[in-house]
């Protein structure tokens, strides 16, 4: 075997174990990102009965439902973990765009696929940084700044668009 050959192998083992090793804490972040996107839809969905029933509030999304949290008792406690729950997820979802972990594999499916999974990454990084600016008073409580309801939207609606995981079947 060439000096070439064995270097490109070592890479290759160096590569596989560095990636083995990060492997827990990547299940983590996921996690962690699924639990908090989990709990940012329920305070929606118990928002949107509240209006529903009249006992305050009014149906909202995302960012009203950050300011709702906002002016809570912890709610900048509340807004950090968000951030970090969809930075979490963010980082999951680059990974599963660059690094196809699931084994999506090259063809056409499964590239636009990974673009989706790489758009996914972008908006939960723009809610992020929205929970982050109510934390700091950065963003106003009607929906982030208006530079980042402005990316998030043109990134959703791309994302339906192009996306086959999110098109209808």
């Amino acid at each position: 075997m060439s000096p070439k050959e064995n270097f490109a192998e070592d890479a290759k083992l160096h590569t596989k174990d560095t990636a083995q090793r990060a492997r827990p804490w990547m299940e983590r972040l996921a996690r962690l990102g699924y639990a908090t996107e989990g709990a940012v839809y329920a305070l929606i969905g118990l928002l949107a009965t509240g209006a529903a029933f009249g006992t305050g509030g009014r149906a909202t999304g995302q960012h009203g439902a950050f300011a709702v949290l906002a002016g809570s008792l912890f709610g900048s406690i509340l807004l950090g973990l968000i951030a970090v729950g969809f930075l979490g997820y963010a980082l999951w979802r680059s990974v599963q765009a660059i690094a196809d972990p699931d084994n999506e594999g090259t063809d056409v499916k499964a590239l636009g696929k990974r673009v989706g999974y790489g758009v996914s990454a972008l908006v939960y990084v723009g809610l992020a940084f929205s929970a982050v600016g109510l934390i700091f008073g950065l963003a106003n409580e009607s929906g982030g700044s208006p530079m980042t309801g402005r990316l998030c939207c043109y990134l959703g609606l791309w994302a339906k668009i192009w996306s086959p995981e999110l098109a209808p079947p």
